[in-house]
């Protein structure tokens, strides 16, 4: 019988389904640290294929932020909630689209 991957970020306990490929982690909280967490698990689990991560669009130093994360293959791009900012012109701020215009830079897609 083909040795079924077993997932490491949960104790081993979870089989995995044959055939399947991989799968994608996506942020779910607005912090940098959940960004790296995601990204070591990736690392330690072969069949999580990608990270699509959160940074702070706002961030001044955003470039630094992103070179770090770039070093790893699997960061593949980022995600921010945009309907949870309580500003309904958030994307239009000058920060924000300085943000946007460096991931684009990068050709780092978000969502």
């Amino acid at each position: 019988m083909t040795d079924i991957p077993t997932c490491a970020c949960c104790g081993g306990h979870v089989r995995l389904l044959l055939n399947w490929l991989g799968s994608v982690l996506v942020q779910a909280n607005t912090i940098l640290a959940e960004t790296k967490w995601l990204l070591d698990l990736a690392n330690a689990n072969e069949f999580i294929r990608a990270v699509v991560g959160w940074v702070d669009f706002t961030d001044p130093l955003l470039g630094s932020v992103l070179d770090e994360l770039q070093k790893n293959p699997k960061f593949k791009g980022v995600r921010h909630p945009v309907h949870d900012e309580a500003d309904d012109h958030w994307l239009m701020r000058t920060d924000v689209l300085r943000g946007l215009a460096e991931l684009a830079r990068r050709g780092l897609p978000t969502s």
